[in-house]
């Protein structure tokens, strides 16, 4: 059984007489990673300016033609609301984990 050491800062386990495990998973999970890096940060990018830039879009088609088609105006407000929340979960979520930028100040922005 694991047990939690609460004199330190930062909760500690100890790995017990599984640590050779748990080493072997580690290096597993670190190569994982390692291999989907580079197609991650080509992805994270992609979403970073494709996905406003159809958020601009519809705002835009709303602006342009809902004057003339009240459809097409609740469609792209509709569309906006859903860009919306998926510019937050995903853009968001890779630029708090630094996945996006090299740069720790861009990731922030």
């Amino acid at each position: 059984m694991e047990t939690l050491t609460h004199n330190s800062a930062k909760p500690h386990f100890s790995r017990g007489t599984h640590e050779e495990v748990f080493q072997m998973l580690r290096r597993d999970v670190r190569e994982i990673v390692r291999e989907l890096e580079p197609r991650r940060k080509w992805e994270s990018r992609l979403k970073a300016f494709l996905f406003p830039a159809i958020y601009l879009a519809l705002w835009v088609t709303a602006m342009w033609f809902g004057k003339e088609y009240p459809a097409v105006y609740f469609a792209c407000f509709l569309g906006l609301g859903l860009m919306l929340v998926i510019i937050f979960l995903s853009i968001i979520h890779d630029a708090v984990h630094g996945t996006i930028f090299e740069n720790k100040r861009m990731n922030e922005l």
